[in-house]
């Protein structure tokens, strides 16, 4: 898929700090942010937190997706460890970092822990956020700030033009790719 090329450079070079993915459905978001999250287990590791619209929406995705790409990668497979316990559906622990999934509507635990790497999928389909806290996206973007060298995926469908995925289209570079 020639479109997410540039997004794959991207995540690999040490000067980008947040990608943008702002595609139409069905496209391809998930599978590069999956490919991208491979790349940082094996090339690059450090904690990450990948966050879907719901907790059932991320354990859907770990089993479905997420697990059975780390066991039947031969260069991922290898940085599971021994411990079956190591390797839950919302946290997985590898010999070099750490996996966690969480839904967007817990806030708490969306700032719990500090991550390197945040993969956020579907962001307009997240739950409408409560009145006492940060807004969710916001709370799991402030995760990453222990560390200089971490990366910031986003990743949804457009919804509305003041939705956050098209809001932070526009906040960076707004790369399109074009078919002629």
């Amino acid at each position: 898929t020639p479109y997410v090329r540039q997004p794959l450079e991207d995540f690999q070079d040490p000067t980008i700090r947040q990608v943008t993915l702002c595609f139409s459905a069905q496209s391809g978001k998930t599978q590069t942010m999956l490919v991208m999250l491979g790349y940082a287990v094996d090339q690059d590791p450090g904690p990450i937190l990948l966050v879907q619209s719901s907790m059932e929406a991320a354990r859907s995705f770990s089993k479905n997706r997420m697990q059975p790409l780390l066991e039947d990668c031969p260069a991922l497979v290898r940085h599971k460890t021994e411990d079956r316990h190591d390797f839950a559906s919302a946290e997985m622990r590898l010999d070099n970092c750490s996996i966690y999934l969480q839904g967007a509507g817990n806030p708490a635990q969306l700032a719990s822990r500090p991550i390197r790497y945040l993969l956020a999928d579907e962001i307009d389909k997240w739950p409408d956020e409560s009145k006492r806290e940060a807004d969710s996206l916001s709370l799991a973007m402030e995760r990453v700030k222990t560390f200089r060298n971490h990366k910031i995926i986003l990743a949804s469908t457009p919804t509305l033009a003041s939705g956050p995925i098209w809001q932070a289209f526009l906040h960076g570079d707004q790369r399109r790719y074009h078919v002629p």
